[in-house]
């Protein structure tokens, strides 16, 4: 196959304002925006926004899935568990964020004091400047056993859209589930994957990310709308309004040792995390993979562009709808450090 990259990376399109997507904006637009008609809407108006980037992805995850061995697979559902030793080089990654974690640790009560709401919860350790000092880490994510999953699920050639570890923490104030504690659907697409892998064993007392497969998920939600409850995509849910309509038997809870995890759709698997025990903590490093035409812009990382010994697959993983400055959206933690 001769063909080259797709240059449809734009660096002149202005991000969208908080307020646009947030869950308490009353405006018609918004809610617009936000409902099943209005997410079709918007996906159909990006597939004809770059047509030709979305034939050539599709084309090259044909012929790159026809000539690379399998590794995990994603089942009609959403999701697939993988055991410690799964991914090649996780020892590698986990090592890294092991250090960032150790180094980032006398920091973390005075970054989240600085904080409100649900960004208290769960803090990313890793940012653009990291990042870009650790190429190494960026390739081995985009590896093909780790990348495979994601091609063969989404049918295309995604964008990396994060590298995170995802560092969450007690708050004894939050008596009950509140924010990404909630059940809730990722809005970033109608489809997409995260990756889940423990840089440390998680127990359920670590605050695992725990989800209802998409076929429970759509039973639920379903019946929560003839109840009166909103579909929008930014909407959470209570436990026991959920539980209603799924057994708790259906609920996928990730927890294992450092090297496990999980690939799940969380756009299609209502979900929650980061339900930390008191004297507990659960740093995990998060992947995120998103289409070429995903529905809107949150919060990334900027990363650099792909390198001259990067093949067609990489070069595609690397080119985002839309290049921002580094640090555009998630720079270094310890920057926002208050004053003492």
């Amino acid at each position: 196959m001769t063909l080259e990259a797709d240059p449809h990376a734009r660096d002149d399109v202005a991000a969208p304002s908080r307020a646009q997507y947030s869950a308490g904006s009353t405006d018609w637009r918004a809610r617009w925006r936000r409902s099943a008609a209005g997410r079709r809407l918007a996906q159909w108006k990006q597939w004809c926004s770059a047509p030709r980037a979305l034939l050539h992805r599709r084309r090259t995850a044909e012929e790159w899935l026809a000539r690379t061995p399998e590794s995990v697979r994603m089942n009609a559902d959403g999701w697939a568990r993988f055991e410690a030793g799964t991914l090649p080089g996780a020892e590698d990654a986990i090592e890294l964020a092991r250090r960032v974690r150790a180094e980032r640790a006398p920091l973390l009560e005075r970054i989240r004091a600085g904080r409100s709401g649900g960004r208290r919860i769960t803090l990313d350790l890793f940012g653009d400047d990291l990042l870009a000092r650790h190429p190494e880490l960026v390739d081995q994510v985009l590896a093909d056993a780790w990348l495979r999953p994601v091609v063969e699920y989404l049918g295309t050639i995604p964008f990396l859209a994060r590298v995170t570890l995802a560092h969450s923490g007690h708050l004894p104030e939050l008596e009950a589930p509140a924010f990404h504690q909630r059940f809730h659907l990722d809005n970033d697409d109608t489809r997409h994957v995260k990756l889940y892998v423990h840089t440390h064993e998680v127990t359920e007392e670590h605050g695992p990310v725990c989800f209802l497969p998409a076929a429970a998920t759509e039973r639920v939600l379903a019946a929560l709308a003839r109840e009166g409850f909103s579909r929008a995509a930014d909407t959470t849910y209570d436990d026991v309004d959920v539980f209603r309509h799924a057994s708790p038997d259906e609920l996928v809870t990730i927890t294992g040792p450092a090297g496990a995890g999980v690939y799940a759709d969380l756009s299609r698997c209502l979900h929650y995390g980061s339900r930390v025990r008191a004297g507990r903590e659960r740093a995990v490093l998060v992947v995120e993979f998103l289409r070429f035409h995903r529905l809107h812009e949150n919060a990334s990382n900027q990363l650099d562009p792909p390198r001259a010994d990067h093949d067609l697959v990489r070069r595609h993983a690397l080119t985002p709808p839309v290049r921002r400055p580094r640090g555009y959206f998630l720079d270094d933690v310890s920057k926002e450090l208050p004053p003492r």
